[in-house]
């Protein structure tokens, strides 16, 4: 998988590609697991329970966007700290450069 920059991580989400950095990774092998919290929670349940999940995008340990079996970003719009809300910002670049 090996460690990736910012840049290598918008193009990696865009790809739908395992990669990990320092402490956001992403990966197609997602058990369903991981803190969240609020409405992205009942999101991600829902879809892990449904085994929807097909990527699955973290920071640290949080779930912060997934890609479901039925070819949708989820996307949840949560507030967490600065470090997490610039993840997210990552993932919002890759989804918006999605290769299809």
């Amino acid at each position: 998988m090996g460690y990736t920059t910012r840049h290598d991580a918008i193009a990696k989400v865009a790809a739908r590609q395992e990669f990990r950095g320092n402490s956001i990774w992403a990966t197609r092998s997602p058990n369903g697991s991981g803190m969240i919290y609020g409405r992205a929670a009942e999101l991600y349940r829902a879809d892990a329970t449904a085994g929807e999940l097909v990527y699955v995008v973290y920071s640290y340990s949080t779930p912060i966007a997934w890609y479901t079996k039925r070819g949708e970003w989820v996307v949840p719009a949560e507030k967490y700290s600065h470090t997490t809300s610039r993840h997210q910002s990552v993932v919002r670049q890759g989804v918006a450069r999605r290769i299809i």
